[in-house]
């Protein structure tokens, strides 16, 4: 093959550039908005692990399922009355567990 046949075309793309969309002051668009994070303190995460210790031989081959989760948000949330940061919910609570 000769170089006349290779191709002068460029792999970046020859359409119009496109803004991606913005949030209107309508509304009309939908932004994806982020839950406030959750601040534990030593206790709430102590409590957060002896719950999890009670609840490992329910667990099987070691992983929590969304249940036990949600108990342990539930917990969380009884003992626990004055929340700092976002809520705790099954979400942070895993997240928790995971960071410790």
């Amino acid at each position: 093959m000769s170089d006349s046949s290779a191709s002068s075309c460029s792999l970046r793309s020859q359409g119009p550039i496109i803004d991606p969309p913005h949030p209107t002051a309508g509304g009309t668009q939908s932004a994806k908005v982020r839950k406030k994070a959750a601040s534990w303190n030593d206790e709430e995460t102590s409590a957060l692990l002896e719950f999890l210790i009670t609840e490992l031989p329910k667990s099987g081959d070691g992983n929590f399922k969304r249940v036990t989760w949600t108990a342990a948000a539930s917990l969380i949330a009884t003992r626990f009355t004055v929340v700092k940061g976002g809520p705790k919910d099954a979400d942070s609570c895993e997240r928790r567990f995971q960071l410790v």
